[in-house]
């Protein structure tokens, strides 16, 4: 299920790079480049062009599309903490 929302996900990149025009707007090419950074760090792409599953996490992953700049932080006694990036 995860892989073919990672292939809607690449489909969609891919009508963004065909349109015209449409990476030369501000707001859709951050939107466009926030999705392809998404895709990137949960899945890699085999030979075939088919995203599969990442093994572990990347470091700098995005854990919040509102806030990019959030990050985890150290676990403490009620468990890992996500946050403002310090």
């Amino acid at each position: 299920m995860l892989t073919r929302v990672a292939q809607d996900a690449q489909r969609a990149l891919s009508a963004v790079e065909q349109a015209d025009g449409l990476l030369g707007d501000e707001t859709a090419k951050a939107a466009y480049d926030l999705r392809g950074e998404l895709i990137g760090q949960d899945f890699d792409v085999d030979d075939d062009d088919v995203p599969r599953l990442h093994r572990g996490t990347r470091p700098g992953r995005i854990i919040s599309t509102i806030d990019p700049e959030m990050q985890h932080g150290p676990r403490g006694s009620p468990g890992l903490r996500a946050g403002p990036a310090r």
